[in-house]
């Protein structure tokens, strides 16, 4: 199985191989990393990305990551996300209430149920 940072891979390789903007935009933005960035200690890497993160380039790759992340349905599985419910009948008769994080709520505090 592929690691969920290589599909965001390939989703940003894809965009930069389908526009000519955004490839140099990807270009662009790796370079401004620094040559040897990978080899750097995490926190160097990380304190580096923390003075770019508003930038256009941290913030293209933040996007794309979290878009293919929270719509791949193995990552649905490992968060215990069962997926889009409109085709299941929506989520209020199909676990809304599933919290088991959370307290019980006595039914006269909990309003009237809309069906």
């Amino acid at each position: 199985m592929m690691p969920p940072t290589r599909w965001s891979s390939i989703a940003v390789d894809g965009d930069a191989a389908g526009s000519t903007q955004a490839r140099t935009e990807l270009e662009a933005g790796v370079a401004s990393l620094g040559e040897g960035f990978a080899l750097l200690p995490e926190s160097a890497r990380v304190q580096h990305l923390k003075a770019i993160e508003s930038g256009a380039f941290f913030q293209s790759v933040r996007t794309k990551t979290l878009m293919v992340l929270y719509s791949n349905p193995i990552a649905w599985a490992h968060f215990g996300f069962e997926g889009e419910s409109f085709s299941k009948g929506g989520y209020l008769l199909r676990g809304f209430n599933d919290l088991k994080w959370l307290p019980e709520v006595p039914l006269a505090d909990s309003g009237p149920m809309p069906i």
